[in-house]
């Protein structure tokens, strides 16, 4: 099954992410070493967009350990080998694959990551049920997803948190990381951990960070039937909250859950 994304992604992969690794990577990278990470051998990361993460968790892996990272967009794809390359990690197996189909990896798993995948996703309980049956016995998933309810910024702006902001996607949930426990309890998940992480934004580097994912949400945003003066306005009340000094955004919060089978 493949969904339309909501943003495009080019040659050198979707530059919107970085201001998902800014704002989440150094909290994740901890709840994954909580969860078990360093104790695991086969890793499966799902939705893994331009490789960030995994290369991170291969280089936490012995040698002899290795992790498969799968995308469903073939430019994520060839952006995450490259930038794997360039960082001389070997021990990474991407794949161009939808998280629907996890059974055609034909392997069993000690750890399974997610993070941010879910939201885009029509059934995502779906994927929660699959990577149950991919997960060894005790084997670990780790999962965080987003709450875009729980964003803000003030002064308060259209460019950010406005209902007609670029980021609808229609049935999907884009506020899915508050039922993530709930989820994951109901599939049978055993000892569940969970956390809240939300970020702010402050200076005109941090903000402007928010910008490519405007910019790559503009085809969708269209498409929801909105003019390109809307468009236009939209991206002049961002550079407005990036450019105004004493404007803080605070980032959606993100719920970071983790359970064992």
């Amino acid at each position: 099954m493949n969904e339309k994304y909501c943003f495009e992604v080019g040659p050198e992969g979707q530059k919107s992410l970085e201001v998902l690794d800014y704002c989440f990577n150094e909290t994740t990278k901890s709840f994954l070493i909580a969860s078990g990470l360093s104790e695991s051998t086969a890793v499966l990361e799902i939705g893994c967009g331009s490789g960030v993460m995994s290369i991170w968790i291969a280089q936490q892996l012995e040698d002899k350990h290795s992790i498969i990272a799968i995308d469903n967009n073939s430019n994520q794809i060839a952006a995450a080998k490259k930038r794997a390359k360039e960082a001389g990690v070997t021990n990474i197996q991407f794949e161009l694959l939808s998280a629907y189909d996890l059974e055609k990896l034909n392997q069993q798993f000690d750890l399974v990551y997610c993070r941010f995948t879910l939201h885009h996703l029509s059934e995502p309980d779906k994927v929660i049920k699959s990577v149950y049956q991919i997960l060894k016995p005790g084997g670990i998933f780790v999962c965080e997803e987003g709450m875009v309810n729980a964003a803000f910024s003030y002064p308060e702006s259209g460019a950010f948190c406005s209902p007609n902001a670029a980021y609808v996607e229609g049935e999907r949930d884009p506020n899915i990381g508050k039922k993530l426990f709930n989820k994951f309890y109901n599939t049978g998940f055993k000892n569940l951990t969970a956390k809240l992480i939300q970020p702010v934004l402050m200076t005109q580097d941090e903000k402007i960070l928010l910008l490519p994912g405007l910019i790559e949400s503009k085809q969708s945003y269209l498409e929801q039937g909105h003019s390109e003066n809307e468009w236009e306005n939209l991206y002049q009340e961002m550079i407005k909250l990036i450019d105004r000094k004493d404007q803080m955004v605070g980032f959606y919060q993100s719920c970071q859950v983790s359970g064992v089978k």
